[in-house]
């Protein structure tokens, strides 16, 4: 299993876990897309799932980002665009990113929140199946990863090496990173879809005007978590916690 290991381990992940949850309402604060539709806007905040969910974890991630969420949606109201059920996309998103960290029996776990995902969009609205599109491949991404085993390698995404910068070799190093940023982006944009149709009941047209948007979201979250987490993961090796 990949994980990530330091030197004072219960101090650590507290300090992280409070600046990740801190991030979140921050961000949260940072419109990024108008919700069509919807009685609010996202925003930046959608960046810090993969991020939560990818370096503390499941377990501890899952519980940061629900703090956290529910402490933004005390500071600013207007996120919560489906009331208390706005924090289960955030969820979704972080539980799909920590199970990558874990064995098959968890990344299934993932592919059910798409697959759940897709299949309630389908039963309404079959007529536009383009917007699924991201979902489905998100879903055949999380079963290939389970099945090949393969892990997420921490320790390629070092982007200081003999004295130099290499950002771009560490997505080359630990292609996993990106595939893994955007599985998690896309089951949160699943649940979220979900909320969409069955509790706010968005018509068919919102979809068919949103979806340009959604794409442009969903890969600023997917690229922008991926930069955050290779800063995050360089930060940790310059302050001497080992990256496995």
């Amino acid at each position: 299993m990949t994980e990530i290991t330091y030197q004072k381990p219960s101090s650590f992940e507290l300090a992280l876990t409070a600046i990740f949850a801190a991030l979140t309402v921050v961000f949260g604060q940072i419109p990024l897309t108008p919700f069509i539709g919807g009685p609010s806007v996202l925003t930046l905040a959608i960046i810090m799932p993969p991020l939560v969910g990818l370096i503390l974890g499941l377990e501890l991630g899952s519980i940061c980002i629900l703090i956290a969420v529910l402490f933004l949606f005390m500071v600013n109201p207007a996120t919560a665009y489906a009331g208390l059920f706005t924090v289960f996309p955030f969820l979704a998103g972080t539980v799909s990113a920590g199970t990558i960290r874990k064995s098959f029996i968890y990344k299934l776990l993932a592919a059910v929140i798409l697959f759940i995902g897709i299949l309630g969009y389908l039963y309404v609205y079959s007529v536009f199946p383009y917007w699924i599109v991201p979902h489905v491949l998100a879903l055949v991404f999380i079963l290939a990863i389970a099945v090949s085993g393969k892990k997420l390698d921490f320790e390629g995404i070092i982007i200081e090496k003999e004295g130099k910068l290499d950002i771009f070799g560490s997505f080359k190093n630990s292609p996993l990173l990106l595939l893994s940023c955007f599985i998690s982006t896309m089951a949160d944009q699943a649940v979220m879809l979900l909320l969409a149709v069955y509790v706010l009941q968005l018509p068919l047209v919102v979809f068919q005007l949103a979806l340009p948007l959604m794409l442009m979201e969903r890969t600023i979250a997917t690229i922008v978590s991926a930069l955050g987490i290779i800063l995050v993961i360089n930060i940790m090796n310059k302050l001497g916690h080992k990256v496995y």
